[in-house]
């Protein structure tokens, strides 16, 4: 009952521990700043943890109790089911992106991390609101084709070049004064573009530019077409994170109207010099010099780019110059002299212009001012106007000249220059770019909104002090970023520099950052400002190319398979790996001095050569068992495929070689041992071939002729007796013979001797046959210690035997043969020696089937063959065979 109780009691105290862990593990999940939700394969959600809530503004019950594609985009919808449908399948883990409904209808953008549980069916995912990361990339991207679009509405030409003139990028304006697009522009060379003199100094003027990094200003004439136009070009070095001077930017705006104005004062100014010099003269005839001034007055008037006019004390017109109708759009003076002069201001600047027409005339003068004109055909411009009173003889005023100038183009491009202003500040603000600005002598450090986003603290947290700043940088990267800082502020070098930083979540975030340090007139620093930008991905990036670059070079260091990289120029190797060295038995120091003559053998090069060709022209190409010769001279085969690839910069192409020396020796092999059949077939008919000439001439001939006799003895048995006895004789003589016949035809297939006595007896026999029939001496010489050996063995040896002996005494000439049959350890030697003619080993033609028969028996058993013999010094046939036990080979 004790032990009951106890046991009970247990099982509540670990209830409660369970419960307890199951509510820290909730409270865990409910402060993680990430989303965590539990789906089951059915769809729905089984659990979400509390910032999946406060993102989506539900509660946990309303989620748990909708489809979760509810919750989804519509748009999404297509990969959210695909992924779920991957992760059932059994994939181990999916990265995806979708947008969530919040409750007030908007959406938030999540990057995913999912996994499955099978056995529990549900899936697992940890989710990242990236939102605003999202909306900033488009605000980047947004902000940068504004900036395209502003560079072509600007009246002026802007270019990029790069140190040897090449055009990197040109506007709208730019490709017009060209006549072409400015697509087809970037590219271009100065040469391409201009004369080549003009293209000469245009290259001076960049290298100098690269060189000294100084801003350049220079007035020039140039010829587009028909036509010549004054530019003045302003050149702005470009520079790196490191201040080098990458490319140069360039601004042109037309002067010729300038010049022109410039070139007609200064011929005015030459006709006034000319007037002062004859003053003198000019008083004695006052009238003709008052017309001769007023005559000059108006040349100089007519030839100004602005416009002049000259009014009365209620501000209508009396004189209005060319460029006046020009600029009013009329060829008729009548036009303006005839208009009351507030129509030719817009009704917003009227009262405007009453105001500073008493202003001029109570104070002789009145500056820039500027009003909204309007032409004749109704369309506005913005324009400058000065103007002075003027006085008669009493001092007094009796009306008024003004300059105008059309100021519209300046008036647009500070408008554009303001909205340029204004896209940078949103640009930052987008691209999550913060700025900063460090007053050192008061230690007072300001930091725009960005600068809280990017070190993730809010400006209440943040002291306004340079240690301030310290508090959020990295511990392990504070004392570079230190000494980086205190070298910019004693000019040592610029601040560029990248670090870490720690929010006070504990996550890690990188920072690029760059400042710039303001000195007072003593040389001390007294102001740095600069910016910071978020590079966290790019910084995961360069990591994950890094990673990626170790995994490639390890395939490429490890792979069995030989790789090169070849220059298309000099068809040298560039880089080889190691399997390629081992390959040809190069080292890697001589690989880029390997020619291509090297690599083959003379007779493939033909074949070689097209193939590379066909490479060349960027087609993928194989080819199979090409030869190599290696650095030993020995040679190895291999599979080729090539392709062409850009390898610093240059073009080349890529070879895979894989080793098929062995598959081709195995061919080599596998043709000859074709060939060794082949010639076994041969003479196995050639031997078929005897039979039958011995049947046919010997064994048939017997028994035809006992036959007749016997038909003789048959049709002579009743009438002579005598004569069928005689036919019957004849015919008994004649299957004797045949019988004799048929066992020497056996005996030569296979004597049975061999099966009745042992290899040795039946050698022996074979010699004592041989005898019989004439011809050479033969002696016999044997010496084994085996009983029996194997049939085919024993079979082999004998018709060898036979085949030797029978060459010898039908070509050598000899007058003695000797046959050997010797043991020798586990091999047996079987010789056949004359003292003969001889012949020449090499001439040995395919029609001599007896030393092929004898070669071809001799390779089957794994044994080795030696003819010896020389015209005039007779022949040794030796053949040494292993010796298989009969035990085994039955």
């Amino acid at each position: 009952m004790k032990d009951q109780d106890r046991t009970k009691q247990q099982l509540i105290e670990e209830l409660a521990q369970l419960r307890q862990h199951i509510a820290d593990q909730q409270q865990i999940n409910d402060n993680l700043p990430v989303l965590v939700a539990t789906a089951g394969f059915d769809g729905y959600y089984k659990k979400v943890n509390a910032a999946f809530e406060r993102m989506l503004g539900w509660s946990e019950e309303w989620l748990l109790s909708r489809h979760l594609m509810e919750f989804i985009h519509p748009d999404d919808h297509a990969a959210a089911i695909e992924a779920f449908e991957r992760l059932k399948a059994g994939e181990a883990a999916i990265n995806f992106v979708d947008r969530k409904q919040c409750k007030g209808g908007s959406y938030r953008w999540v990057s995913w991390v999912v996994i499955p549980v099978p056995d529990r069916e549900v899936v697992f995912g940890i989710g990242e609101d990236i939102t605003e990361r999202r909306l900033a990339e488009e605000a980047l991207r947004q902000s940068e084709e504004r900036y395209r679009q502003l560079a072509d509405s600007t009246p002026d030409v802007i270019y990029i070049l790069d140190e040897t003139g090449k055009l990197l990028y040109a506007n709208r304006v730019a490709g017009a004064y060209f006549g072409a697009s400015p697509e087809s522009l970037v590219g271009k060379t100065q040469q391409d573009l201009f004369p080549s003199e003009k293209a000469k100094i245009h290259l001076e003027r960049i290298q100098t530019a690269f060189e000294t990094g100084e801003i350049g200003d220079r007035e020039d004439l140039y010829r587009f077409g028909d036509r010549e136009v004054w530019l003045n070009v302003r050149t702005i070095p470009l520079r790196d994170r490191q201040g080098r001077v990458t490319s140069l930017m360039g601004l042109c705006r037309d002067i010729t109207a300038r010049k022109q104005a410039e070139e007609a004062l200064k011929k005015a100014h030459g006709e006034l010099e000319e007037q002062v010099k004859n003053r003198t003269a000019e008083l004695r005839a006052a009238n003709d010099a008052l017309r001769e001034s007023e005559g000059n007055f108006r040349t100089l008037v007519e030839t100004l780019p602005d416009a002049v006019v000259r009014g009365d004390l209620t501000g209508h017109i009396t004189y209005a110059s060319r460029q006046t109708l020009r600029m009013y759009g009329t060829d008729n003076a009548d036009d303006i002299l005839t208009k009351n002069p507030l129509d030719f201001f817009a009704p917003e600047d009227h009262e405007n212009f009453r105001a500073n027409l008493q202003k001029t005339l109570e104070e002789g003068v009145t500056r820039n001012v500027e009003y909204n004109l309007v032409r004749k055909d109704g369309t506005r411009f913005v324009g400058e106007v000065s103007a002075a009173a003027m006085n008669d003889m009493a001092g007094k005023p009796k009306g008024f000249v003004a300059i105008l100038r059309d100021i519209t183009e300046r008036k647009q491009a500070d408008e554009a220059l303001c909205r340029l202003t204004e896209r940078l500040s949103l640009a930052t603000m987008a691209a999550n770019v913060g700025i900063w600005d460090l007053d050192i002598p008061n230690n007072k450090l300001v930091w725009d909104e960005s600068m809280f986003r990017l070190y993730g603290i809010t400006p209440n947290d943040f002291g306004g002090a340079y240690e301030a700043w310290q508090a959020g940088v990295h511990p392990e990267d504070w004392p570079r970023v230190e000494a980086e800082t205190q070298m910019a502020l004693h000019g040592a070098k610029e601040f560029d520099t990248e670090f870490r930083v720690v929010w006070p979540n504990k996550s890690v975030h990188w920072i690029k950052a760059n400042g710039l340090v303001q000195h007072d007139a003593s040389g001390t620093a007294v102001r740095m400002l600069g910016t910071n930008r978020d590079i966290t991905i790019r910084k995961q990036a360069e990591e994950a190319i890094r990673q990626s670059h170790d995994e490639l070079q390890a395939i490429y260091d490890q792979a069995v398979e030989g790789i090169v990289i070849v220059d298309n120029k000099t068809a040298n190797p560039i880089r080889a790996n190691s399997a390629f060295c081992q390959l040809l038995g190069y080292t890697d120091e001589s690989v880029p001095f390997i020619s291509t003559e090297m690599l083959h053998p003379p007779g493939v090069l033909p074949t070689v050569l097209e193939y590379l060709d066909a490479v060349k022209e960027g087609s993928v190409a194989r080819i199979d068992d090409l030869p190599f010769l290696r650095k030993d001279g020995s040679r190895v085969y291999a599979d080729v495929v090539s392709s062409s690839i850009r390898y610093n910069e240059c073009p080349c192409w890529i070879s895979f070689f894989h080793d098929v020396t062995e598959r081709h020796l195995a061919r080599e092999a596998l043709e000859r041992e074709r060939q060794s059949l082949w010639n076994m077939l041969q003479a196995s008919d050639h031997e078929r071939q005897v039979i039958a000439y011995d049947i046919h001439d010997g064994l048939a001939q017997y028994l035809a002729a006992a036959g007749m006799q016997l038909q003789v003895y048959d049709s002579l048995k009743e009438n002579s007796p005598n004569d069928a006895r005689k036919a019957y004789e004849t015919a008994v003589q004649l299957v004797r013979q045949a019988h004799a016949e048929s066992r020497r035809l056996i005996s030569e297939v296979r004597h049975p001797v061999i099966d009745e006595r042992g290899i040795e007896t039946a050698i022996t026999s074979l010699a004592y046959e041989q005898r019989q029939h004439g011809g050479p001496r033969i002696e016999c010489h044997t010496s084994v210690e085996f009983d029996r050996l194997p049939p085919i063995l024993e079979n082999a040896l004998y018709r060898m035997a036979q085949e030797a002996l029978t060459n010898a005494c039908k070509h050598s000439r000899s007058k003695k043969v000797t046959v050997s049959l010797i043991q020798e350890g586990q091999n047996v030697r079987l010789e056949v020696q004359d003292d003969g003619i001889g012949f020449d080993t090499e001439a040995i033609g395919t029609g001599c089937f007896g030393l092929e028969s004898i070669r071809q028996r001799v390779r089957l058993l794994g044994g080795r063959l030696i003819i010896e013999s020389q015209p005039g010094n007779g022949t040794l046939v030796r053949a040494v065979v292993p010796i298989v036990e009969r035990q085994k080979e039955q």
